[in-house]
């Protein structure tokens, strides 16, 4: 049987099916295929690739020459799939310089246009963002924006500039403004927006996507970042997850015969470790995992995918007697929350558990400078139902010196179809679950091994 690994322009391989046989006998290598096709998108996820192996191998008794073919052409799907996912934040311009740290801000870029790819946590805002901010302030009138309102509050109190949201009551206190994406069409703010000629748009790539998104941003949203875009004299576009879409997007409607700079800064080996698991009992299982950190002495970082998610393992580890803080949209404008959301590295100290969904994707970095790595662990839950992978990535890394994470992943099917009445019984499921694991817990620090 004859068979070829063909490869495609983009680097992505597969593995060609074999020509049928002329007999009527059933083609076991091609029905393997066939399997493979239908199983691949689970495996590493759910299965993995020795598990789908050995069980399409037991199952049409292929030989060993046929188990290698089978086993090459899931590889191959799997590479695919991979090189597809990853292509959605990659810049493969030719203009591109290659950088191993981040640039230092270089005063040509108050001309022209700057897109600047670094991994989360490299210090884009301090030491590109303020610097870029403070020189254009004293040359002309300068609008920085991000995705969301949170963020913008953390922008507007780093670079020591006017919150959009203040501007009408309060005036104007410095010649530059913090807006986020969907308040570029406010109507109180055009006299500002449309006299700046430069912008700093942060999460540039998270921007697009929100603008995407249905609900979130409207027409009117579209064609003023549009003509923003087409009218700037100096812009810096940045963002961990920059692709050439989010550059061809800026490069196609620009003034015509500004410089254009691109810069893409590798991702340094950072040691990140993960566990995982997927199914039904995702939430169940990170419960858990959270509840082992918090009786070995840690400290959790826990994002949630979901508003109702965050709530109720959030309420969970408050009756499991932890100092929790859910940060969501109901709970956002509290006292508490806000006083976070406004000095986060010194108001995590007073929690075990912070909770929050995705009120918390981006712009807030708690590094530990000051008083030490105070979380010990990251966790994420989700599906994909609602956030792109990027933004999911976002959410784990706010704290910037975790290394190690357990990571749920929720089948969408049963994630969309959460109600009222099955949040009931997660809720007395992980309770009891909670009850259980602080018994046994409970139970190992006294020295209890006795298994009956």
């Amino acid at each position: 049987m004859n068979y070829s690994i063909l490869t495609e322009p983009e680097n992505s391989c597969f593995l060609a099916l074999p020509t049928p046989p002329d007999d009527e006998q059933p083609n076991a290598l091609k029905q393997a295929f066939s399997l493979v096709s239908k199983i691949a998108w689970k495996v590493p996820g759910q299965r993995s690739a020795n598990e789908v192996m050995t069980e399409i191998a037991d199952t049409l008794s292929l030989s060993s020459d046929d188990v290698r073919a089978s086993r090459s052409f899931l590889d191959c799907l799997i590479q695919r799939r991979r090189a597809e996912t990853c292509s959605a934040w990659r810049i493969t311009s030719h203009k591109t310089m290659k950088r191993d740290n981040l640039p230092e801000y270089d005063p040509d870029w108050q001309n022209g246009i700057t897109f600047i790819r670094a991994p989360m946590g490299s210090g884009k805002s301090a030491r590109i963002g303020r610097p870029f901010i403070s020189a254009s302030m004293n040359r002309r009138y300068t609008v920085a924006s991000t995705p969301s309102r949170a963020l913008c509050h953390e922008q507007a109190s780093k670079f020591g500039i006017d919150l959009y949201s203040d501007v009408g009551g309060q005036g104007y206190a410095s010649p530059a403004m913090s807006v986020c994406i969907p308040s570029l069409d406010k109507h109180g703010l055009q006299e500002q927006i449309g006299g700046a000629s430069a912008f700093l748009f942060d999460e540039w790539s998270q921007s697009l996507a929100l603008l995407a998104a249905r609900g979130v941003c409207n027409k009117a949203d579209f064609e003023k970042l549009t003509r923003i875009c087409s009218t700037m004299d100096a812009g810096i576009f940045a963002d961990a997850f920059l692709s050439d879409f989010d550059i061809q997007f800026v490069t196609s409607i620009m003034k015509p015969g500004l410089p254009i700079r691109i810069y893409d800064v590798d991702d340094q080996g950072q040691e990140f470790r993960a566990r995982h698991t997927y199914g039904s009992k995702a939430r169940e299982w990170i419960v858990h995992e959270i509840l082992k950190e918090l009786h070995n002495g840690g400290k959790c970082w826990v994002s949630c995918e979901g508003r109702r998610s965050s709530q109720t393992i959030g309420e969970i580890l408050q009756q499991d007697g932890h100092r929790v803080l859910i940060v969501n949209k109901t709970t956002r404008d509290t006292p508490d929350v806000r006083a976070f959301l406004a000095n986060a590295e010194e108001q995590c100290l007073q929690y075990d558990v912070i909770v929050h969904s995705p009120t918390i994707t981006s712009g807030m970095s708690i590094t530990g400078e000051k008083h030490g790595n105070h979380f010990t662990r990251g966790f994420f839950l989700g599906a994909g139902w609602k956030l792109q992978p990027k933004i999911c990535a976002q959410m784990l890394r706010r704290v910037r010196y975790i290394r190690e994470w357990s990571i749920g992943i929720a089948p969408n099917n049963s994630a969309q179809t959460v109600t009222e009445a099955t949040e009931g019984a997660a809720r007395a499921e992980i309770a009891a679950l909670a009850l259980q694991l602080h018994f046994v817990l409970s139970s190992e620090s006294m020295g209890n091994h006795d298994s009956g």
